[in-house]
């Protein structure tokens, strides 16, 4: 988890200038995989297999700057908040994988929060002038997968699930005053892009040796 926290005040007879940034980006790849490939097949025995990849990232940022002045008061935040993260789990292609007590489970999962808050008061006896921005931006890839040409036995389930899940909270207040002129700008965005996949590949067999007892494959995306 990340917690960024800063301010700023400023003040004069004349001009007070104050300005706060916080820029926080995460760049996180989580993978688990059964290598193999078609080249290089690779051969498992077990009771169950369990293939899984999870990533739980939380950010958060919280800024203010304030100024009074005499005569001109300008002040700004900015709190950009960006998250680039990759979550993989496999079964490569080719590889032959029995499960005789149990099931074959691969499973990805993607769990981000960002709390995003920015704030400014600007006051001048002749202008004030404040501004705020706080903008979040998500870039999830999230797949679960059995590759190309697998076999998969098991005389349990055979699983294969991706879950990706943001929750993003922003806020931010800008307020001036002045004898002549006051101007406030508030800016709040929020860019989520996700890509959720779970799946089995071209040519893979499931159940030729032993029937499994269910087979899922499920992906799911759920941003707040």
């Amino acid at each position: 988890s990340v917690l960024n926290l800063a301010g700023a005040l400023s003040g004069s007879g004349e001009t007070a200038v104050g300005a706060t940034l916080i820029d926080t980006t995460v760049l996180n790849s989580v993978n688990a995989a059964l290598g193999s490939s078609a080249s290089s097949a690779t051969s498992l025995t077990a009771g169950s297999v369990s293939v899984g990849a999870a990533l739980t990232d939380a950010a958060a940022a919280a800024a203010l700057a304030g100024g009074a002045a005499g005569e001109n008061a300008v002040d700004g935040v900015a709190t950009p908040i960006t998250q680039d993260a990759t979550v993989t789990a496999s079964v490569g292609a080719g590889a032959s994988v029995s499960a005789g007590a149990g099931g074959v489970d691969v499973a990805a999962s993607d769990t981000a929060t960002a709390t995003n808050i920015g704030g400014t008061v600007a006051i001048g006896g002749e202008n004030g002038i404040g501004g705020a921005a706080a903008v979040t931006t998500f870039v999830d890839t999230t797949t679960a997968s059995i590759g190309d040409g697998a076999s998969i036995d098991a005389s349990g389930a055979v699983q294969v699930g991706a879950t990706a899940s943001e929750n993003v909270v922003t806020a931010v207040v800008s307020g001036s005053g002045g004898g002549e002129v006051g101007a406030a700008v508030a800016l709040t965005s929020d860019i989520v892009t996700d890509n959720t996949q779970a799946f089995i590949g071209q040519g893979a067999s499931v159940g030729q040796s032993a029937r499994p007892s269910g087979l899922s494959i499920a992906a799911s995306d759920t941003t707040t």
